[in-house]
């Protein structure tokens, strides 16, 4: 992401997490041999619980921690060695400005068969409406542009008119914006990778539920079948009726 800070040395830095933060979470499975303490069926992975706004916020700590700490043998934390790196060498790590531009080209293509143009030109990815007012102008004339999705902000995506980009948005773009870094980036996850998800779970859930009715009314229709057989005894003319 954009505005997510890197931990240097990446490679030590992973170990580090793994044997200091990894292994003391619930449901950790670093080291296999402590579950032989409990049972065979105890698996630690079952008792993992962590929510990614919690996960994105430990990573976060521990990152912060690390960068500021003096690692092994090193006479210097990883922060100060990545900076007197930059310091050596000018020409790398030049500042870059996060504006409109540099958003746009940093965003990624997205296939025409992932979007579609709807009604009032409106662009409807990952069952989401992103609105701009010169989308009206690509109907009736196609039903396709040129799309760009931004990785960290799911309410917001890139369409070419013509030879313009304009910036498209979901109603939800106003109130993700006023959130922290944090709970942005887990929102993020949770909109782009988790949606589709839960949607077919969702629908997965109506299937199941439409099923269940049609075998009650099924079981109802079948009982009012076997009981709709009466007998009446007292008929003026001596006759039976079968209902």
């Amino acid at each position: 992401m954009h505005s997510a800070a890197s931990i240097s040395g990446f490679a030590p830095a992973l170990t580090q997490l793994k044997d200091q933060w990894i292994s003391r979470r619930a449901g950790n499975t670093v080291d296999y041999k402590e579950t032989r303490k409990y049972s065979k069926g105890y698996r630690p992975q079952d008792k993992a619980s962590l929510s990614i706004d919690d996960l994105f916020t430990e990573i976060n700590v521990f990152r912060n921690l690390y960068n500021r700490t003096i690692v092994g043998t090193q006479s210097e934390s990883p922060e100060q060695i990545f900076k007197s790196g930059l310091d050596a060498f000018d020409f790398s790590g030049i500042p870059v400005t996060v504006n409109e531009d540099f958003l746009l080209v940093t965003a990624f293509d997205t296939d025409k068969k992932d979007y579609k143009i709807g009604p009032s030109g409106e662009i409807v990815y990952n069952q989401l409406h992103y609105h701009h007012p010169d989308l009206r102008d690509l109907l009736p004339k196609r039903n396709r542009t040129e799309l760009r999705i931004d990785p960290e902000d799911p309410y917001r995506v890139y369409c070419k008119i013509e030879d313009n980009w304009v910036t498209a948005l979901n109603a939800g773009h106003k109130k993700f914006v006023a959130k922290t870094p944090i709970a942005r980036w887990a929102e993020t996850l949770r909109v782009a990778e988790g949606r589709p998800l839960r949607d077919d779970a969702k629908q997965d859930g109506h299937d199941k539920k439409a099923l269940a009715m049609e075998e009650f009314d099924n079981s109802y229709k079948a009982r009012l079948t076997k009981d709709s057989v009466t007998y009446i005894p007292h008929v003026s003319d001596g006759t039976f009726f079968d209902f």
